[in-house]
């Protein structure tokens, strides 16, 4: 199970805004207080020797694997949490073209990388659906 947080920034030529989907793993190993670390997300990435973003939560660090989405869009929508639960209204947050996948410590297995299998079945559905 992942937790999915969204940067976003205002894009004028597109007409909305776009962000990037973080997909951050679940249990961020948290074993105590790290000096000078904060309990929030940094929207600030550095990159290791391999060029994978790397950020900090909690103290722990995170490294990432980037994903573009060609062809596709993420749209993130947000729940409106007035009237009736039956009737609930969703509306557009932001535009996402790419998605970054984080682990601790080390880049994400290939083997239980979310994102590669989602383009897999894509690309599946879209071999079915041209036949």
């Amino acid at each position: 199970m992942s937790v999915y947080r969204v940067e976003a920034s205002r894009n004028e030529a597109v007409g909305a805004a776009t962000g990037t989907v973080n997909v951050l793993p679940t249990a961020v190993n948290f074993t105590g207080v790290v000096a000078n670390g904060t309990s929030n997300w940094n929207s600030y990435r550095e990159t290791d020797q391999d060029g994978n973003p790397v950020n900090y939560l909690r103290g722990r660090k995170l490294v990432g694997t980037p994903h573009s989405v060609p062809g596709h869009a993420a749209v993130v929508f947000e729940r409106s949490e007035a009237g009736a639960a039956a009737h609930a209204e969703y509306t557009s947050v932001c535009l996402c073209d790419s998605v970054v996948l984080y682990e601790h410590q080390v880049k994400p297995s290939l083997q239980n990388d979310q994102v590669e299998r989602l383009a897999d079945w894509v690309g599946l559905t879209s071999y079915i659906s041209d036949v």
